[in-house]
């Protein structure tokens, strides 16, 4: 047990938090409050944060800050928890999820990186032509769907009825003329 103790104490532990830990008690020092638990917590929510990203400790300090406060604001039940660093490591993992998933979003749809270019008179009707071109590749379904639906600007529902169609049909003849007139445009512009 010497070793342990060494071990502990090399590593910044309190000794009263591990053998309190050991014992299996929530208390440390006669107190379950979270200021004594937060910086035993600490650790675990900034590693997972550290780890996930690659190496940026702002990312790290961010998981750690939010999977602290989730503990802080349930810690009614969190306290009781038997694996208080489970638990926290496992907040941690679940809040760089979703950190990383906003950072994606908003990257995604970053508009200040796009270049405006308003196109001039023969570039309009370049791109029209272009547009005829690929519409006349697509099925005479997905083009009267295009045409009622975009055109004429009429919701599904609207263009159903009028297509004689079920709304699920005019749905996917939306979502397969869009994907293929895409696929085109971009082959084309390729091999121009």
């Amino acid at each position: 047990m010497p070793r342990v103790r060494e071990r502990n104490e090399r590593r910044g532990y309190d000794q009263t938090v591990v053998w309190a830990r050991r014992a299996g008690l929530r208390a440390v020092n006669g107190t379950e409050s979270f200021e004594s638990w937060f910086p035993r917590l600490l650790p675990f929510a900034y590693n997972v944060g550290f780890r996930f990203s690659g190496g940026d400790a702002s990312f790290a300090e961010d998981v750690a800050q939010e999977a602290l406060t989730r503990a802080y604001a349930r810690w009614d039940r969190v306290g009781r928890h038997p694996n208080l660093e489970g638990w926290i490591t496992t907040t941690g993992f679940h809040v760089a999820l979703e950190l990383s998933r906003q950072q994606r979003r908003v990257d995604r749809f970053d508009t200040s990186k796009l270049m405006f270019d308003v196109p001039g008179e023969e570039q309009r009707v370049a791109d029209a032509d272009e547009l005829v071109h690929a519409l006349r590749r697509l099925s005479s379904r997905q083009q009267q769907v295009l045409v009622w639906r975009y055109y004429f600007d009429l919701s599904v529902q609207e263009t159903a009825g009028r297509l004689g169609l079920t709304e699920s049909k005019v749905k996917d003849a939306t979502h397969e003329a869009v994907s293929k007139l895409g696929r085109l445009l971009q082959r084309e512009r390729k091999s121009a």
